[in-house]
């Protein structure tokens, strides 16, 4: 079986973490954290790029994780994160029309997807080194892997109402009560990113995060080379 993988490039804003008090090297923290997303390239297993098939458009992301740390380098915890992912064609130009059963007979319009994307994973931060000295404010640069189940769903279509009572939808995935359900896939994350620890129990986090997904969907669109699915990697 081929395992396909998809890299969510994630840039969190900034944001906080709040400390709940239990000993310096023996605390729980909540964190929250917000930033864009976007799907970049999609890659074969040969590790070969292949072209953008949309205008990928970036979205937003949310993320909440429950920690706690164990001695000065270890913090171990829970991650759930939601994410929008978006993107538009002028014309329905893909590997998979004609090879894929929804992309028969497709008509020459501007097309978009929408996907809706949800993660629970287990997460676990090292921090590199932690120096506070005298400074009450001072950073904690970290690596950062996750592991968990994603789901997803997402729909292509027309941008507009088609002529003659022809659908607008082409293809999805969960999001009508009928046909295809929603995608359930395994997910790691691997990330870089700094704490900076602020008075009062409030920290500031800002981190580069790239979730690995196994599927090649997220634009609702399989990948094809000649009339046999391919199973690209797809970079977010």
């Amino acid at each position: 079986m081929v395992i396909c993988l998809i890299c969510l490039l994630q840039i969190n804003l900034p944001s906080y973490s709040i400390n709940l008090p239990e000993g310096i090297l023996n605390q729980w923290y909540i964190t929250g954290r917000t930033g864009m997303s976007v799907l970049l390239k999609e890659i074969t297993p040969e590790l070969k790029a292949l072209n953008n098939e949309f205008r990928n458009q970036p979205g937003l992301t949310l993320d909440l994780t429950i920690s706690k740390s164990l001695g000065e380098k270890w913090e171990p915890g829970v991650n759930f994160n939601i994410l929008k992912l978006s993107g538009n064609s002028d014309l329905p130009n893909f590997s998979a029309t004609n090879n894929h059963y929804a992309f028969l007979n497709l008509l020459q319009l501007p097309v978009k997807y929408v996907t809706i994307v949800t993660s629970f994973s287990a997460i676990c931060r090292y921090y590199l080194f932690n120096k506070p000295g005298k400074n009450r404010v001072y950073m904690k640069p970290y690596l950062e892997f996750c592991a968990g189940i994603n789901h997803f769903f997402t729909e292509l279509g027309y941008t507009s109402t088609p002529p003659d009572d022809i659908p607008r939808l082409i293809y999805y995935k969960g999001t009508q009560s009928s046909g295809p359900k929603r995608g359930n896939e395994a997910q790691a994350n691997v990330g870089l990113g700094s704490k900076i620890v602020l008075p009062a129990n409030i920290d500031l986090i800002i981190s580069l995060n790239g979730d690995i997904i196994n599927y090649d969907c997220l634009d609702a669109v399989h990948n094809y080379n000649e009339t046999k699915r391919n199973h690209a990697f797809s970079i977010v």
